[in-house]
Protein backbone atom coordinates (compact mmCIF):
# COMPACT_ATOMS: atom_id res chain seq x y z
CA UNK A 1 0.00 0.00 0.00
CA UNK A 2 1.03 3.47 -0.41
CA UNK A 3 -0.05 6.53 0.55
CA UNK A 4 0.84 10.25 0.06
CA UNK A 5 -0.09 13.34 2.00
CA UNK A 6 1.94 16.41 1.04
CA UNK A 7 1.36 18.94 4.01
CA UNK A 8 1.59 22.44 3.23
CA UNK A 9 3.92 22.30 0.63
CA UNK A 10 5.65 25.15 -0.72
CA UNK A 11 9.19 25.48 -3.31
CA UNK A 12 10.76 28.46 -4.71
CA UNK A 13 14.13 29.48 -6.11
CA UNK A 14 13.84 32.29 -4.60
CA UNK A 15 11.09 33.74 -1.95
CA UNK A 16 9.27 36.18 -4.91
CA UNK A 17 9.28 33.43 -7.58
CA UNK A 18 6.93 30.67 -5.40
CA UNK A 19 7.01 27.46 -7.74
CA UNK A 20 4.60 25.42 -5.94
CA UNK A 21 2.55 27.41 -3.36
CA UNK A 22 0.94 26.12 -0.06
CA UNK A 23 -0.49 22.78 -1.53
CA UNK A 24 -1.79 20.20 0.45
CA UNK A 25 -3.34 17.04 -1.01
CA UNK A 26 -3.77 12.91 -0.25
CA UNK A 27 -3.15 10.60 -3.25
CA UNK A 28 -3.68 6.47 -2.54
CA UNK A 29 -3.31 3.11 -3.57
CA UNK A 30 -5.42 1.67 -6.38
CA UNK A 31 -6.02 4.87 -8.20
CA UNK A 32 -4.57 7.03 -11.33
CA UNK A 33 -3.97 11.22 -10.20
CA UNK A 34 -3.30 13.43 -13.02
CA UNK A 35 -1.96 16.56 -12.49
CA UNK A 36 -2.56 19.44 -15.25
CA UNK A 37 -0.87 21.94 -16.17
CA UNK A 38 0.99 24.38 -18.77
CA UNK A 39 4.65 23.77 -19.56
CA UNK A 40 6.70 25.73 -16.57
CA UNK A 41 3.74 25.46 -14.15
CA UNK A 42 5.54 23.37 -11.38
CA UNK A 43 4.34 19.96 -12.22
CA UNK A 44 7.37 18.06 -12.68
CA UNK A 45 8.80 19.97 -9.93
CA UNK A 46 6.32 18.77 -8.06
CA UNK A 47 6.77 15.12 -9.03
CA UNK A 48 10.43 15.33 -8.47
CA UNK A 49 9.90 16.17 -4.37
CA UNK A 50 7.25 13.19 -4.41
CA UNK A 51 10.13 10.54 -6.03
CA UNK A 52 12.30 12.11 -3.59
CA UNK A 53 15.13 13.71 -6.36
CA UNK A 54 14.59 16.94 -3.84
CA UNK A 55 12.98 17.85 -0.84
CA UNK A 56 10.29 21.16 -0.22
CA UNK A 57 11.37 24.44 1.04
CA UNK A 58 8.61 24.52 3.29
CA UNK A 59 6.03 21.43 4.45
CA UNK A 60 6.47 17.49 4.67
CA UNK A 61 6.26 15.08 2.02
CA UNK A 62 4.58 12.24 4.26
CA UNK A 63 4.24 8.46 3.47
CA UNK A 64 2.42 5.96 4.61
CA UNK A 65 2.68 8.17 7.93
CA UNK A 66 6.43 8.72 7.98
CA UNK A 67 7.86 11.95 7.03
CA UNK A 68 10.49 11.86 3.75
CA UNK A 69 13.35 13.99 4.81
CA UNK A 70 17.14 14.33 3.27
CA UNK A 71 18.03 11.48 5.39
CA UNK A 72 15.75 9.31 4.02
CA UNK A 73 15.39 10.26 0.15
CA UNK A 74 17.75 7.32 -1.42
CA UNK A 75 15.22 4.69 0.95
CA UNK A 76 12.30 6.25 -0.53
CA UNK A 77 13.45 6.52 -3.76
CA UNK A 78 14.93 2.90 -4.15
CA UNK A 79 11.76 1.01 -1.71
CA UNK A 80 8.37 3.42 -2.71
CA UNK A 81 8.66 4.82 -5.94
CA UNK A 82 9.01 4.12 -9.72
CA UNK A 83 9.26 6.34 -12.45
CA UNK A 84 8.14 6.15 -15.93
CA UNK A 85 9.82 9.42 -18.26
CA UNK A 86 8.75 10.69 -21.64
CA UNK A 87 12.11 9.65 -22.99
CA UNK A 88 11.18 6.12 -21.37
CA UNK A 89 15.11 6.36 -20.35
CA UNK A 90 15.48 2.18 -20.93
CA UNK A 91 19.00 0.92 -21.63
CA UNK A 92 19.35 1.11 -25.43
CA UNK A 93 21.77 -1.69 -25.69
CA UNK A 94 19.03 -4.48 -23.95
CA UNK A 95 15.98 -6.01 -25.09
CA UNK A 96 12.62 -5.67 -23.32
CA UNK A 97 13.42 -7.55 -20.91
CA UNK A 98 16.86 -7.50 -20.20
CA UNK A 99 15.20 -3.83 -19.07
CA UNK A 100 12.85 -4.94 -16.96
CA UNK A 101 15.35 -7.57 -15.23
CA UNK A 102 16.44 -4.58 -13.80
CA UNK A 103 13.89 -3.84 -11.34
CA UNK A 104 12.34 -6.92 -11.53
CA UNK A 105 11.79 -9.10 -7.94
CA UNK A 106 9.34 -11.65 -10.45
CA UNK A 107 9.96 -13.13 -14.14
CA UNK A 108 8.99 -10.28 -16.31
CA UNK A 109 7.79 -12.13 -19.25
CA UNK A 110 4.15 -12.69 -17.98
CA UNK A 111 4.13 -8.65 -17.57
CA UNK A 112 5.01 -7.93 -20.83
CA UNK A 113 2.67 -10.32 -22.16
CA UNK A 114 -0.02 -8.75 -20.08
CA UNK A 115 1.43 -5.44 -21.55
CA UNK A 116 0.97 -6.76 -24.94
CA UNK A 117 4.08 -7.61 -26.36
CA UNK A 118 4.92 -10.56 -27.96
CA UNK A 119 7.87 -13.48 -26.78
CA UNK A 120 9.80 -12.44 -30.26
CA UNK A 121 9.33 -8.48 -29.15
CA UNK A 122 10.73 -9.12 -25.64
CA UNK A 123 14.21 -10.57 -27.35
CA UNK A 124 14.43 -7.29 -29.81
CA UNK A 125 16.60 -4.94 -29.19
CA UNK A 126 14.17 -1.81 -27.63
CA UNK A 127 15.39 0.35 -30.73
CA UNK A 128 13.34 -1.79 -32.43
CA UNK A 129 10.19 -0.94 -31.15
CA UNK A 130 7.48 1.44 -31.76
CA UNK A 131 7.45 4.28 -29.50
CA UNK A 132 3.89 2.53 -27.89
CA UNK A 133 5.96 -0.50 -27.23
CA UNK A 134 8.73 1.26 -25.74
CA UNK A 135 6.71 2.99 -22.93
CA UNK A 136 4.92 -0.04 -22.37
CA UNK A 137 8.34 -1.71 -21.62
CA UNK A 138 9.37 1.68 -19.25
CA UNK A 139 5.44 0.72 -17.70
CA UNK A 140 6.43 -3.06 -17.37
CA UNK A 141 9.47 -2.40 -15.45
CA UNK A 142 7.87 -0.26 -13.41
CA UNK A 143 4.80 -2.74 -12.32
CA UNK A 144 7.81 -5.04 -11.96
CA UNK A 145 9.13 -3.26 -9.12
CA UNK A 146 7.35 -3.56 -5.66
CA UNK A 147 7.57 -0.05 -4.94
CA UNK A 148 3.80 0.98 -4.59
CA UNK A 149 4.24 4.09 -6.09
CA UNK A 150 4.41 4.82 -10.20
CA UNK A 151 5.45 8.50 -10.85
CA UNK A 152 5.02 9.59 -14.64
CA UNK A 153 5.83 12.36 -16.15
CA UNK A 154 4.16 13.41 -19.50
CA UNK A 155 4.23 9.64 -20.24
CA UNK A 156 2.45 10.13 -23.53
CA UNK A 157 3.76 13.29 -24.53
CA UNK A 158 5.43 11.70 -27.61
CA UNK A 159 2.68 9.46 -28.61
CA UNK A 160 -0.32 9.34 -31.13
CA UNK A 161 -3.89 9.31 -29.45
CA UNK A 162 -4.57 6.23 -30.00
CA UNK A 163 -1.50 4.59 -28.47
CA UNK A 164 -1.64 7.24 -25.85
CA UNK A 165 -5.14 6.08 -24.54
CA UNK A 166 -3.84 2.69 -24.96
CA UNK A 167 -1.07 3.58 -22.45
CA UNK A 168 -3.95 4.98 -20.35
CA UNK A 169 -5.27 1.59 -20.21
CA UNK A 170 -2.23 0.15 -18.90
CA UNK A 171 -1.98 2.78 -16.23
CA UNK A 172 -5.48 1.58 -15.04
CA UNK A 173 -4.66 -1.61 -14.85
CA UNK A 174 -1.30 -0.64 -12.32
CA UNK A 175 -4.03 0.91 -10.20
CA UNK A 176 -6.92 -1.57 -10.33
CA UNK A 177 -4.61 -4.81 -10.94
CA UNK A 178 -1.74 -4.31 -9.08
CA UNK A 179 -2.75 -1.52 -6.30
CA UNK A 180 -0.53 0.94 -7.16
CA UNK A 181 -0.77 4.23 -6.22
CA UNK A 182 -0.29 5.97 -10.48
CA UNK A 183 0.39 10.08 -10.45
CA UNK A 184 1.00 11.31 -13.82
CA UNK A 185 1.61 14.73 -14.67
CA UNK A 186 0.39 16.05 -18.61
CA UNK A 187 -1.17 18.53 -20.41
CA UNK A 188 -3.31 16.70 -21.83
CA UNK A 189 -7.02 16.96 -21.21
CA UNK A 190 -7.53 13.38 -22.73
CA UNK A 191 -5.39 11.61 -20.58
CA UNK A 192 -6.78 13.76 -17.42
CA UNK A 193 -10.25 12.13 -18.30
CA UNK A 194 -9.50 8.53 -17.89
CA UNK A 195 -7.74 9.48 -14.05
CA UNK A 196 -9.81 8.83 -10.75
CA UNK A 197 -8.91 12.36 -9.43
CA UNK A 198 -7.57 15.13 -11.89
CA UNK A 199 -6.00 17.96 -9.99
CA UNK A 200 -5.03 21.36 -11.65
CA UNK A 201 -1.86 23.39 -11.15
CA UNK A 202 -1.78 27.29 -11.74
CA UNK A 203 -0.05 30.13 -10.23
CA UNK A 204 1.66 27.74 -7.43
CA UNK A 205 -1.55 26.61 -6.25
CA UNK A 206 -3.63 22.99 -7.04
CA UNK A 207 -6.93 22.67 -6.81
CA UNK A 208 -9.39 19.68 -7.60
CA UNK A 209 -11.67 19.37 -10.58
CA UNK A 210 -14.38 17.58 -12.24
CA UNK A 211 -14.17 15.87 -15.79
CA UNK A 212 -17.39 17.87 -16.29
CA UNK A 213 -15.33 20.80 -15.96
CA UNK A 214 -13.03 19.45 -18.18
CA UNK A 215 -15.24 19.15 -20.91
CA UNK A 216 -16.46 22.60 -20.64
CA UNK A 217 -13.11 23.74 -21.12
CA UNK A 218 -12.36 21.44 -24.05
CA UNK A 219 -15.47 22.93 -25.95
CA UNK A 220 -15.24 26.35 -25.36
CA UNK A 221 -11.13 26.21 -26.86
Amino acid sequence: MGQFVLKDISYYYSKDRLILDNISEKFESGKIYVILGPSGCGKTTLLSLLGGLDVPKEGSIIFNGHAVGKKELELHRRTNVSFVFQNYNLIDYMTPEENVKLTATQDPVPILERLGLSREEMKRNVLKLSGGQQQRVAIARALASENPVILADEPTGNLDETTAMGIMDVFREAASFYNKCVIIVSHSYEVAKRADVIFELTHGKMKQVQVEDLQRTTTED
